[in-house]
């Protein structure tokens, strides 16, 4: 749309009601490199964006979202309120704009989820929810009066975060990260998963507790021990501003086990990867800022990598 919606509007999000999946957005949209500017939502409600609620065989891509000033409640993001199961977000820029709401709130998507199964009738598919090699730049702002604030998304529950740059600061209660406030595994069979992510330092990451770099808190949940949440190749370089004990360069919580895999991240406002928890860390590395890692530091890294891939 390349004139975009006119600045005062209140857009209405496509597949903002929904009773039953059948009702949220399945379809596809291909921005061909074109910019939404003025995007306008201010909803007392949850599936706030430019799409509300995306499910199944569904893309946003190519798209930048510029000047847009989104408000609601829980499930709040620029492209997307919630992406489902099947659902792909990719390579959607997110420019001088304000997003805002109460729970679960993102600069590109406030939910991203995968689950297995479900009730009968309520036909899941099982492929993953992803958002990939989107941005948001540093005059944007992602605030959650609540939880779950994340410069890319706010909740990850069992889907993948891969290749994604925040500059915005970002700012909630608790459970607060430069990529993603909240991630973790699906807890039947369905692995949670952030991959290749930068959070610069532009960015500075606000909250009173559980606050991270690039993830505010994760959990893989004990219980079900076939599933996994990992965090490969991530960077901060971002801020951690908090007055409380559970703060990391990378992640603020865990709870039970994530993996941290050749994972980077300056000390600044936090002095640890993880704040509070325990994680498998594996050639990770945190630095001040006038360190250099090592050429055996890279090499490291490297074979971890591979090793995941494999």
């Amino acid at each position: 749309v390349p004139d975009g919606v006119p600045s005062g509007s209140n857009w209405e999000p496509l597949c903002k009601e929904i009773t039953a999946l059948a009702d949220a957005f399945s379809a596809h949209i291909d921005g061909q490199g074109f910019v939404i500017k003025g995007l306008r939502i201010a909803r007392d409600g949850n599936y706030v964006g430019l799409v509300g609620f995306m499910f199944d065989d569904t893309t946003i891509k190519n798209l930048t979202i510029d000047d847009a000033v989104i408000k609601g409640e829980h499930s709040v993001g620029a492209a997307a309120g919630r992406s489902q199961n099947g659902a792909n977000v990719e390579n959607v820029k997110v420019t001088n704009s304000t997003i805002t709401g109460t729970n679960s709130v993102g600069g590109v998507v406030g939910y991203n989820y995968s689950r297995v199964g479900g009730a009968s009738g309520q036909g899941y598919t099982e492929d993953p929810a992803v958002v990939r090699n989107c941005s948001t730049d540093a005059n944007t702002s992602v605030t959650s009066t609540d939880s779950n604030a994340g410069g890319i998304v706010g909740y990850n529950y069992g889907a993948t975060i891969i290749e994604c740059k925040n500059y915005a600061d970002v700012t909630g209660n608790e459970t607060v990260g430069g990529i993603c406030g909240y991630s973790r595994d699906y807890h039947h069979n369905k692995d949670g998963f952030i991959i290749a992510c930068t959070s610069y330092e532009s960015a500075t990451i606000t909250a009173t507790k559980h606050v991270g770099g690039i993830v505010g808190y994760t959990l893989a949940d004990n219980q079900h021990t076939n599933t996994y949440m990992p965090i490969v190749a991530c960077t901060s370089l971002s801020e951690i501003a908090s007055t409380g004990t559970s703060k990391g360069c990378i992640d603020g919580r865990v709870d039970h086990n994530t993996r941290f895999i050749a994972c980077v991240a300056l000390k600044n406002g936090a002095t640890k990867i993880v704040g509070k928890g325990s994680g498998e860390i594996v050639e990770s590395y945190l630095y001040d800022a006038d360190d250099v890692g090592t050429a055996a530091e890279v090499a490291a890294m490297n074979v971890a990598i591979d090793e995941f891939n494999a």
